[in-house]
């Protein structure tokens, strides 16, 4: 059996592919290396599939994950999925190639994420390329469900919604400033947190006021990533993720003021993946030796 996850770090998918083709999907919390420490994924993939599947019998893995991005984090992943599946050959990518191979197979493309966070990069067919690295959920992930949660937090705790608004937010959220401060800063994952606010904007994207700031942060993440390749222009582009699912006719609309007449959006890379591995086989076994990641 092989085993297939992308994961954001609010959710992972999960497809195992056992000899005769039969899959078996299971959805997961998010596994972030940046967020949570190894004990803790172990944990999280444990509980999931223990009583679902011998993972003895899992002999190969595809990782594809947010946060993945140096060798450390890398082998953070792997170490802790070594526990648990101790057969398999561990492979481990960022979610940006997932969501490469998933948009483009094996041609070129301009990738973007918009999910928890945001993320963009050129894929070449076979590899990322360029990525232009975002700041975090700190003081970046411009257009993601980050950045739509923390807008809407603090434009409703300082009290500068419009009141219509505003008093739907309040059925939206019952808590008070301490309360919020408290669940955020004593959060796991408190990305995730803020990003549980982003459904409000998309619920009310009609709104004049949300559609406006909607517009601004999609505008932004054009700006302060898409449009910073040089010659952006000439690639096809392509979007996965919740929030460019959801918002998917406002990226097509803001598109075409930055020259892309043709957008592709998806929301869940899982199922391209499968494609993606099943039909091309790319060369996965050069990067494990002797049990340590090894970069391409």
């Amino acid at each position: 059996m092989i085993a297939i996850a992308d994961s954001g770090s609010s959710h992972s998918s999960w497809k195992i592919i056992d000899d005769k083709g039969q899959i078996i999907s299971k959805k997961l919390k998010g596994i972030n290396p940046l967020i949570l420490n190894e004990k803790k994924i172990s944990e999280e993939i444990s509980s999931a599939f223990n009583d679902v599947i011998n993972t003895d019998l899992i002999y190969k893995i595809y990782f594809y994950g947010a946060g993945c991005r140096s060798n450390n984090e890398k082998l953070k992943i792997q170490s802790s999925l070594k526990k648990i599946f101790i057969n398999a050959d561990i492979i481990v990518e960022t979610d940006l190639l997932g969501a490469a191979r998933a948009l483009f197979l094996n041609n070129e493309g301009l990738i973007a994420i918009l999910g928890t966070g945001s993320n963009s990069g050129i894929y070449n067919g076979f590899e990322i390329t360029q990525n232009i690295r975002s700041l975090g959920y700190i003081i970046g992930d411009e257009g993601s469900g980050v950045y739509f949660g923390k807008a809407i937090i603090t434009l409703f705790y300082n009290n500068l919604l419009p009141e219509d608004l505003n008093k739907l937010f309040k059925e939206f959220c019952s808590f008070d400033r301490n309360t919020l401060i408290d669940k955020l800063y004593n959060n796991l994952r408190p990305n995730q947190f803020l990003a549980e606010f982003a459904p409000f904007v998309i619920e009310n994207k009609n709104h004049k006021y949300l559609h406006n700031l909607i517009t601004e942060g999609i505008s932004k993440f054009f700006k302060y990533n898409i449009c910073l390749y040089k010659n952006y222009e000439k690639y096809n582009l392509g979007f996965c993720g919740s929030i460019a699912y959801y918002l998917k006719d406002e990226i097509i609309k803001i598109a075409r003021n930055f020259n892309f007449n043709d957008v592709i959006i998806i929301s869940d890379p899982i199922e391209k993946l499968i494609e993606y591995h099943l039909k091309y086989k790319p060369n996965d076994d050069l990067p494990i030796k002797n049990g340590n990641y090894l970069s391409k």
